[in-house]
């Protein structure tokens, strides 16, 4: 396991924040071309981003909980927190994204 020191609540909540930015990274790469596919195509490429993303924040929650010494509570909590808000963040993306002209 690896310490950081005397403030491990910092850093909980610094690998929290790095790992949502991570996650909503990869929504922002993968979604480039969402705008251009057909409704069918766009819903298979959204849902399985979705499911790769899930995927790996799943792993690197885990790995993280398990191999880092961090506060387990801060890190939990501000995760779901930053979570909840860049998933917001992305439903209101994609249904700007999915909105096509008449």
């Amino acid at each position: 396991m690896y310490e950081f020191g005397e403030n491990v609540g910092l850093w909980s909540v610094f690998i929290a924040i790095c790992l949502n930015l991570l996650n909503f990274g990869i929504f922002l790469f993968f979604s480039r071309g969402l705008k251009e596919k057909s409704n069918k195509s766009f819903i298979t490429s959204a849902l399985g981003g979705i499911g790769f993303r899930m995927l790996f924040i799943l792993l690197s929650f885990f790995i993280v909980l398990k191999f880092l010494k961090i506060d387990k509570y801060s890190f939990i909590f501000t995760f779901f927190v930053i979570y909840i808000f860049f998933l917001v963040i992305e439903i209101m993306l994609l249904r700007n994204i999915g909105k096509k002209p008449k």
